[in-house]
């Protein structure tokens, strides 16, 4: 793959989404582009912190239900695909599973960026020496049509850590759409859901007492002034967070604490913005097991399986491409 002409892709996708965001009314900001290196090291932290309960509601899932996931998948040579694979914490313990019961498949992670990739290979190499790695810098389409068009084998794809749930709708539609497109019948897709529960508890896992999830979401506001020559003044900027049970999702903003006039070089444009005017950067939609099958039939899946938590505050969906 291209690599060089991916990042120029890439950099100009992020250019033009940031344009359209600042330019329409409400504002917005796309999420994808939070996570630059430094955007994944604040997640990591993110995922340690006590209000965060979905990462170990998860990493509860896969310690009791990775052997009925590997028996689900069966014996055929497989492709392990993650998309957006974080540290790897999660994987490792499905990965585990798969090499104690001899599973022939090699584990290929697509991210775009450069260091989440080589620190998985180092970490994972470093934990299962036998486990055959080969991670792809590209975005997901782009990694998933590659494999597609040069191996035959079987892809299981996960797409972890209720990752689905920051799409807007119309997003999430596309995405579902592109992805049920990359795979082939008989594909498995491992996907997280978070589901809807007492909207306190949601709403602290966004809102952390330390300020982290603050960091991480202006982390994109540093990203735009180094990579596209912008002048935001940091100091000056805010973040804020709720949950909203009508919409069934949290929302996440920044704002700016006074008048500001934005200069972005890279798009030859400056963009007004008010005192507290909110500027969205996340949703977090929560979903019922009911909206979730709803979501497979829609897409082409069949639902093999709900792997749920102890206190059934998150979903693994086993999914089989039809």
């Amino acid at each position: 793959m291209n690599k060089a002409a991916t990042k120029e892709k890439y950099d100009l996708q992020f250019a033009s989404e940031v344009d359209k965001g600042l330019s329409e009314h409400p504002k917005h900001l796309p999420t994808r582009f939070i996570y630059d290196d430094e955007g994944s090291r604040l997640f990591e932290e993110i995922m340690r912190l006590p209000e965060y309960y979905l990462t170990r509601a998860e990493q509860e899932i896969m310690n009791t239900y990775s052997g009925e996931i590997a028996s689900i998948i069966g014996n055929e040579k497989f492709n392990l695909i993650e998309l957006g694979a974080g540290n790897g914490e999660k994987t490792a313990t499905l990965i585990k599973q798969l090499l104690e019961e001899k599973k022939t498949f090699r584990y290929v992670p697509i991210d775009i960026s450069e260091g989440a990739i080589a620190a998985l290979h180092h970490e994972l190499g470093r934990q299962f020496g036998n486990l055959k790695i080969e991670g792809i810098n590209s975005d997901y389409f782009e990694g998933l049509r590659w494999i597609k068009d040069h191996s035959g084998r079987r892809n299981v794809v996960l797409f972890l850590g209720s990752n689905i749930g920051n799409f807007q709708l119309d997003h999430q539609h596309l995405f579902m759409k592109k992805l049920s497109q990359c795979l082939k019948p008989d594909d498995y897709l491992l996907i997280g859901f978070d589901l809807i529960k007492d909207y306190e508890l949601i709403r602290r896992a966004y809102f952390d007492g330390a300020g982290v999830t603050a960091r991480f979401n202006l982390n994109l506001i540093h990203r735009i002034n180094r990579e596209l020559g912008a002048n935001f003044n940091v100091e000056e900027m805010g973040y804020y967070s709720a949950y909203n049970p009508y919409k069934k999702r949290n929302e996440a903003y920044v704002y700016s604490k006074c008048d500001q006039e934005v200069e972005i070089k890279a798009n030859n444009k400056s963009y007004k913005l008010e005192a507290f005017e909110p500027i969205n950067t996340e949703y977090s939609y929560k979903y019922s097991i009911a909206d979730t099958d709803r979501l497979a039939a829609e897409y082409g899946f069949d639902v093999k399986g709900h792997f749920l938590d102890s206190e059934s505050l998150f979903t693994d969906a086993l999914w089989l491409r039809k």
